[in-house]
């Protein structure tokens, strides 16, 4: 077997079926010639404007002194992710008094135009109004809710927050939109 004397490359659109060709996108496979840098092909010439949310396939072939080209096979897939996620949460979003001491139910909104992270959502709490935040859970799975076992302390100030993280790892947070009350005290007799 001969040694390998050149290596080219595709770029598959998959979203328009169309091919980069060094300067813009044209119909039919298209192979981009790359440089030898050391024990590495590399591709030095025009990158096309990557489009958020479009997935791309690489392809290469090589080359042999012999002058034989290589069949090339399915090659590697990925799509291009721009976007950080959108986040909101539902409740307690402001206003509400919520029994300390309790379990109460964290709400949220959550999406991604290209898709969440595997457990991608983290609550916190503050009791000061947002000076200072506390972890409440991590890594938990987008289901829309958490179950908070509620400190049973008496405040006004208190906020959550509610973080998501996409597959390329951008990060959105959304903390209430106002405090809320936790309230663990009875009335008192008049």
């Amino acid at each position: 077997t001969a040694g390998v004397s050149a290596v080219d490359l595709s770029i598959h659109d998959t979203t328009t079926g169309l091919y980069w060709h060094g300067t813009g996108w044209a119909a039919g496979e298209q192979w981009l010639a790359t440089t030898l840098n050391g024990a590495t092909w590399t591709y030095t010439g025009a990158q096309p404007g990557w489009t958020d949310a479009t997935t791309y396939a690489l392809r290469s072939r090589a080359t042999d002194l012999a002058g034989h080209v290589e069949t090339p096979g399915a090659g590697s897939h990925f799509t291009v992710d721009t976007t950080a996620p959108v986040v909101a949460v539902t409740a307690p979003n402001g206003g509400e008094v919520w029994a300390g001491g309790q379990t109460q139910t964290i709400t949220w909104q959550a999406s991604d135009n290209v898709g969440l992270a595997t457990n991608p959502i983290t609550l916190r709490v503050s009791y000061d109004g947002g000076g200072a935040w506390t972890v409440v859970a991590a890594g938990q799975p987008h289901t829309g809710a958490y179950a908070w076992a509620a400190p049973a302390i008496d405040s006004s100030t208190v906020l959550v927050q509610v973080e998501a993280v996409d597959r390329a790892g951008h990060v959105t947070a959304d903390p209430s939109d106002a405090p809320f009350t936790l309230d663990s005290n009875a009335p008192g007799a008049p």
